[in-house]
């Protein structure tokens, strides 16, 4: 199919020398990168995600000597017998004092070394050094895009309505074929992050609507977060993900494909708290979340409250004596499309409370962890899913509550990880 895609606008606000301070002194060309990584790329994974999280390590590397084993599997490069050779040879030879010692630890060729060198330092990242405003100002990861696409040739929905054989009359799209898309952010790893994301799909009518959350945009995402300060690791208000364990209970963006490492495609690194930048109306927290650091112990809190595009049905009583029809959710969608009259009138139409917990503790060599994961959810309306064979142990009612424990070992040569979780 012809498109006709233009980028209005790919501007990027980096200060004349910031570029020459990176602690990285290795240039890379991320996309090629990327490419390079996944020359088989799956049509169902968001690979701007990894490419957001490369980028936070090009502009911010991680420092080494200070790295834990989460942190180093979130680089996406090593795996679990490159990650437990590095803390071998860093406990037992103790700091790198030049980055050729990758050199001497098993494991690391020289292919892998070259990949690594641009996301890696080993010097320490300083923190909340200077007023906000000024570190945001000069902040190497600040950009804006704007990203406009349509469709060259008319579709049905542009047409106007006509009758079907039975005489109703055909629905057609609300809004006009324009695509527009358009995201800032500013950030620096380990320090903050503030940044939206807009986004109207072909055939969405721009609308002001504040009551089906339509502000001109038919999606509109913020988020402002702070990291490191003090014993307060994070603290985020606006839209966000959560990833503990290896996801059963809460599960966030990208996962590596099976590659040379079998165990990269199964287990998942723990990045607790992340904002949210896509343009998935789906998948994400509203609200605030903050992780409290106590020694080797971190405590998450988070509470949402998103009202999420469902189906409504009615149900009629089978008598007259039990009351009006009952409404319910029917099914909740996740498209994100809101063109068509059905589709307008399902957007916003719920409201999701969602607040939980958890606890995690941590070794300080970083070879284990263990930690537990509560949540309440709750609608305002009851989800009553048609019985099918693939959903009848889904869940269904107004609320509900899941539990978790989970692990992850470096032990030898053997990593171990697993979870485990209820629902009421």
């Amino acid at each position: 199919m012809k498109r006709a895609c233009f980028f209005l606008f790919c501007l990027s606000f980096f200060q004349s020398q910031g570029w020459a301070q990176r602690l990285s002194t290795y240039e890379l060309d991320l996309e090629e990168f990327i490419e390079s990584m996944f020359p088989i790329q799956d049509e169902e994974l968001d690979y701007e995600d990894i490419y957001e999280v490369l980028l936070q390590y090009y502009l911010n590397p991680l420092p080494l000597n200070k790295a834990t084993a989460e942190e180093l599997q979130s680089l996406y490069l090593l795996g679990p017998s490159e990650i437990k050779a590095f803390l071998d040879y860093r406990d037992q030879l103790g700091p790198l004092l030049s980055i050729y010692e990758l050199q001497a630890i098993p494991g690391f060729s020289p292919t892998l070394i070259e990949k690594l060198l641009p996301f890696v330092t080993l010097e320490e990242k300083r923190f909340g050094e200077g007023k906000l405003l000024e570190r945001l100002l000069k902040a190497e990861n600040k950009y804006l895009i704007t990203r406009w696409q349509r469709v060259v040739q008319q579709r049905r929905g542009y047409t106007p309505p006509d009758t079907l054989s039975g005489g109703r009359i055909s629905s057609r799209y609300a809004g006009d074929p324009h695509k527009i898309y358009s995201r800032f952010r500013a950030s620096k790893t380990g320090d903050f992050s503030f940044g939206f994301t807009l986004e109207k799909d072909p055939g969405e009518a721009f609308e002001w609507n504040p009551r089906r959350q339509s502000y001109g945009f038919d999606f509109v995402s913020t988020h402002a977060m702070l990291q490191n300060k003090g014993k307060w690791e994070s603290l985020i208000l606006g839209d966000y993900q959560l990833q503990f364990g290896q996801g059963l209970l809460l599960g966030a963006g990208f996962t590596v494909g099976k590659g040379s490492e079998t165990i990269t495609s199964v287990r998942r690194a723990q990045t607790a708290i992340r904002p949210y930048t896509s343009a998935m109306e789906a998948g994400f927290f509203r609200g605030a979340a903050a992780t409290y650091r106590e020694g080797n112990w971190r405590i998450t809190a988070f509470t949402s409250r998103t009202r999420r595009s469902a189906g409504l049905s009615e149900e009629t009583p089978l008598s007259d004596e039990e009351g009006a029809p009952e409404v319910f959710i029917s099914s909740i969608r996740q498209s994100g499309f809101h063109r068509t009259p059905s589709e307008i009138a399902g957007k916003a139409s719920i409201t999701e409370f969602i607040y939980g917990s958890n606890i995690t503790y941590q070794a300080a060599d970083g070879r284990w962890m263990a930690g537990i994961t509560g949540m309440f959810t709750q609608y305002s309306l009851p989800l009553k899913r048609a019985v099918r064979l693939y959903n009848q142990f889904e869940f269904s009612g107004r609320q509900n509550i899941n539990a978790g424990g989970y692990y992850t070992a470096l032990v030898d040569n053997f990593n171990f990880f697993g979870e485990v979780a209820v629902s009421s």
